[in-house]
Formats: C-alpha cells, sequence, structure tokens
C-alpha cells in the first residue's frame, strides 16, 4: 500500500484521554454504544479506549497516511457530545495525519446549532458530521440556514445515511433521497454519504450521486470480508465495478472504526479487482482533493 497515500474518511473519535478528561460521558457512551456490542459481539467501549498516540499508530501501522476523527453530539435525547475544543486538540496534536469533523445536532434548535457552527468555522474545522436519524428529515426547510452557512464557509456536509440500530434512531430520515433536495438547492455545497447509505446503496450511488455531482459517498463499515459477493442490498464487487466506470471521483474510503478496523479494510480494499488509477482515486485521492490538503 506504500504506493498510493491513503485517507480513512470514517475513524470515530474516543480516546482514552477523551474519558479521562471528561469522565461523565463514559456510562453515557458504554449505552450508546451497547446495541452494537451486542450485535458485532465487540467490547466497543475496550476498543475505543486506547491513547490517541495507539490510535495513530494503529492507523498508520495499517497504511493510512490521514484519518477523519468524526465527533459525536446527541443531546438533549443522550447526554454525550465530544466537546469542540477537544476536536480541535486532536487536530493540533497530529496535524499531519489527522482532520476532525464536529458533530452537528440541530435538535437542540437550528438556531443554537448555527451558533455552533460559526464556533466550528472559527476553530478551522473543514467539514461537520450530521444524524438526521436522530432529528428529522433533512430535506425539511428549517434545517435550509445550516446548508446555508456550510457552503459559505466552505464545509463539508457530511450524513450518516442508511441503517442505525442506536437508540432513538429512525430510519425513515436515514434514506438517500432524502438528500437530493439538498443537494439541488445547495449546489456548491460538498455532500457525503456515509455508509452508502446502506442498505440503499443503489439509491445511494446509481440515483442520488449520479445525479447530483456535489454528492460523494464513503465505505464505512462496509467490510469486503462481510460484503463482497451477490447478496442483494450490500456492497459487492459489481457496484464497485459501477463505481469505477461511472462515477470514480465520488468515492471515499472509511473503515468505521470500531466497527470496523483500518487493517481489514485496506487489506481488503486493497485487493478489489479494480484498475489501478481507481484504487489510487477511492483510497485517498479523491478525499484529498475534497479536504484540500
Amino acid at each position: 500500500m506504500d504506493r498510493y497515500f491513503v485517507l480513512d474518511w470514517h475513524v470515530h473519535a474516543g480516546e482514552a484521554e477523551f474519558f479521562e478528561r471528561y469522565p461523565h460521558y463514559a456510562d453515557s457512551f458504554r449505552a450508546f454504544w451497547q446495541p452494537f456490542a451486542e450485535q458485532y459481539g465487540v467490547d466497543i467501549f475496550g476498543t475505543m479506549n486506547i491513547s490517541l498516540a495507539d490510535k495513530v499508530k494503529m492507523v498508520q501501522a495499517a497504511g493510512v497516511d490521514r484519518a477523519v476523527l468524526i465527533g459525536l453530539d446527541f443531546e438533549p435525547d443522550f447526554p454525550f457530545k465530544f466537546p469542540l475544543e477537544y476536536l480541535a486538540g486532536l487536530e493540533k496534536q497530529h496535524p499531519d495525519v489527522i482532520t476532525a469533523f464536529p458533530c452537528l445536532n440541530p435538535k437542540k434548535g437550528v438556531e443554537r446549532a448555527v451558533e455552533e457552527l460559526q464556533e466550528m468555522h472559527r476553530l478551522g474545522f473543514k467539514g461537520v458530521k450530521m444524524y438526521p436519524c436522530f432529528w428529522g428529515d433533512p430535506s425539511d426547510r428549517r434545517f435550509y440556514p445550516l446548508y446555508e452557512k456550510l457552503a459559505e464557509y466552505g464545509m463539508i456536509a457530511m450524513f450518516h445515511m442508511g441503517s442505525q440500530i442506536a437508540p432513538g434512531a429512525r430510519l425513515k430520515w436515514c434514506l438517500p433521497y432524502l438528500l437530493d433536495d439538498v443537494a439541488m438547492d445547495f449546489r456548491e455545497l460538498t455532500i457525503v454519504v456515509a455508509h452508502m447509505g446502506w442498505p440503499w446503496i443503489g439509491e445511494c450511488v446509481m440515483g442520488l450521486a449520479r445525479k447530483n455531482k456535489n454528492v460523494y459517498f464513503d465505505t464505512g463499515s462496509l467490510g469486503p470480508r462481510q460484503h463482497w459477493g451477490n447478496v442483494q442490498y450490500t456492497a459487492n464487487e459489481g457496484i464497485y465495478h459501477y463505481i469505477e466506470q461511472r462515477l470514480p471521483d465520488r468515492i471515499l474510503y472509511g473503515c468505521d472504526y470500531p466497527n470496523m478496523t483500518p487493517k481489514e479494510m485496506v487489506a481488503g480494499f486493497s485487493r478489489l479487482p479494480v484498475g489501478e488509477e481507481f484504487k489510487r482515486q477511492f483510497l485517498g485521492e479523491n478525499a484529498r482533493r475534497l479536504l484540500r490538503l
């Protein structure tokens, strides 16, 4: 993999330093991730509770040059969030390796979310992640002030779309087509659909992204050992051949740690039977262009 620049677009923040600094969030963090731990049989808290230095070593050992570390904010429903100053500190400690995307959460009020977005811009964040599954239809016009500000600031709007098993999540707000109005009404806004909208991958790739040139998608949690094959509604090899032919500049590699590991994902995708130039774009160059690195 040393022939490629590799950028992991989807790594969740939550290091040992975080729980030491904000111990009151530990129990709510465990409760939020409990459904994932039960379904995947993984000690999520134990996996996440490693030092920042060890996390950096982990991604670099997998051949990853840079990672986007994603924050969470599930207030007021869930008493948990990553403060902006913590995420900004991750970037400052490892500026050559880490790009941080805080979570933008309008459920606490759109006006308050706009104020938080202004602070995110002041701190120099290049993008945000949003979870409509917790707050509503992202095409609802009441959320448009957020997209207007994101476009004005030149920040990337990343959306969790697709399956979500976390407490309180509603799948009806996770359909990729709900972003069509947003993409059409804000052509200058760069939109990234996490997880390719799984299991609605066809709608995301062949529908939403093919129609809207400002829509990208990442591979978070779509591990090769779980998803390659001929199973319908998943990321089989055929979808990657389609992307190579039609949308090679729109796919972003991401592992979704701790749900998948960088080592397994990078090794798996390096064996994907596609052209070398497409692998180069897919594994890092597309993301490098979006982040203006």
